[in-house]
């Protein structure tokens, strides 16, 4: 009787230490998350500031060309923190409409003038295909709306 005591208190006393060790490990775990997340939080947003609620140009690429629309696949906004699992941004589809006032650029960092400027030449809407990268700046928010129109289109030739 008293070594059945003995092992049950053994047996107690274990099934307790592994059951406490799990219990203040998972415990201490969420606790040092959450420290370390409101500790690095601020350095985190200083480094990686929060995207703008109102943005006015967004860059992307040309996905299709119908008449004087331009389909966009942009980088979503929100999610604008690096992926330390080397997964790429979302992205997002926009639609930019052509305006008779819409400017559009090819700034040429190739070709350089005397006081370090890029050449810059105005093109046409046919000039525009599918799979260029360009900046289209708007005087509505991209953020929110998914067609707008183009003030605006930059081609940079690097």
């Amino acid at each position: 009787m008293n070594k059945t005591l003995t092992l049950s208190i053994v047996v107690a006393l274990i099934v307790g230490g592994v059951v406490g060790y799990f219990v203040g490990s998972s415990s201490g775990f969420e606790k040092g998350k959450t420290t370390q997340q409101e500790k690095l939080g601020g350095l985190v947003d200083l480094v990686f500031p929060k995207p703008p609620e109102t943005i006015r140009s967004a860059s992307g690429i040309i996905t299709a060309v119908n008449g004087s629309s331009l389909s966009l696949e942009i980088g979503d906004p929100e999610d604008y923190l690096p992926h330390t699992d080397g997964t790429q941004q979302k992205k997002i589809a926009r639609t930019a409409t052509l305006i008779p006032s819409t400017k559009i650029l090819l700034i040429d960092s190739t070709q350089i003038d005397a006081q370090g400027n890029p050449k810059i030449t105005e093109l046409s809407a046919t000039d525009l295909k599918v799979g260029d990268a360009v900046t289209v700046r708007t005087d509505k928010n991209v953020r929110t709306e998914t067609s707008f129109d183009a003030q605006q289109i930059e081609m940079v030739k690097y």
